[in-house]
């Protein structure tokens, strides 16, 4: 049986690993509005329950960024891409 202390403690957790990945996707942000290479886009599609991240490049050319499960680790590696094609 779960007490409300055990239930609280797991929500708790549950809302600390939200507020977390939230910050981390401001950061994330932060980043590709001070590090994407001249020309680079990044486009975050989002409808209910999806989201998208779309690496585009000075051509127009669309890459989609499936690398982790969080939002802040595509835009993070939409970033590195970019830097690493430079």
């Amino acid at each position: 049986m779960t007490t409300d202390t055990e239930t609280s403690s797991a929500h708790g957790n549950a809302l600390d690993q939200a507020s977390r990945e939230e910050l981390s996707i401001g950061k994330a942000i932060n980043r590709a509005a001070r590090d994407l290479p001249e020309g680079w886009e990044i486009r975050i599609d989002l409808e209910r329950h999806a989201g998208v991240i779309f690496l585009i490049d000075p051509d127009g050319n669309e890459t989609m960024i499936e690398s982790g499960e969080l939002f802040s680790d595509q835009i993070n590696a939409a970033i590195d891409a970019a830097k690493g094609e430079q």
